[in-house]
């Protein structure tokens, strides 16, 4: 009888860790599932910020003339974007391309009678309005990276996740040189 109760015990424990093993390789998985399913809305908000970019630098291109590097640098920022098979790829695009802007916003000071055009003061309250969208959806994403992340590191699920192969994934942090 006692071997039939630890027996028991014993398989009352496997089924019990097994449980626990599935649930926690469940949660894992459909957070990284939800951070997947997040990144197209924030790439969406970058992408439309890189046309408004873009529409921007026709602008002051009438202008400025052709000649300044600043616009090809935006054409080539806002390709690595859109051709980005990753999020990583995309960020790093999004950073070539806010530094290009940033030098772009540089250039109009030159040109007082371009800030007084409706065309200009109308993209550029449009860039704003896509800033914050952009805001919003990397809030959104970081949040879910952040409930994952915290996740990986908690006992026992740090173990599952160890022997899965779930990795933690990096933040869409926003750097000092993106905003200069």
């Amino acid at each position: 009888m006692t071997r039939a109760l630890i027996a028991i015990a014993v398989l009352v424990l496997a089924a019990v860790a097994a449980g626990g093993w599935v649930s926690a390789r469940g949660g894992l998985s459909a957070q990284r599932e939800a951070i997947e399913a997040e990144w197209p809305s924030v790439a969406g908000a970058l992408q439309r910020r890189a046309e408004l970019v873009a529409n921007l630098a026709q602008t002051v291109k009438g202008f400025a003339g052709a000649g300044n590097p600043v616009f090809d640098d935006i054409a080539a920022a806002r390709a690595a974007l859109s051709s980005g098979s990753t999020a990583q790829q995309q960020i790093q695009a999004n950073s070539r391309l806010m530094q290009a802007c940033a030098r772009l916003f540089l250039l109009t000071e030159r040109y007082p009678k371009l800030s007084s055009r409706r065309d200009y003061r109308k993209i550029g309250d449009e860039i704003k309005e896509a800033e914050n969208a952009v805001a919003i959806e990397r809030r959104k994403y970081n949040e879910l990276l952040e409930h994952y992340n915290a996740q990986l590191r908690r006992f026992p699920d740090n173990i599952v996740a160890r022997i899965s192969g779930f990795s933690r994934i990096d933040a869409y942090v926003i750097t000092e040189q993106d905003v200069r």
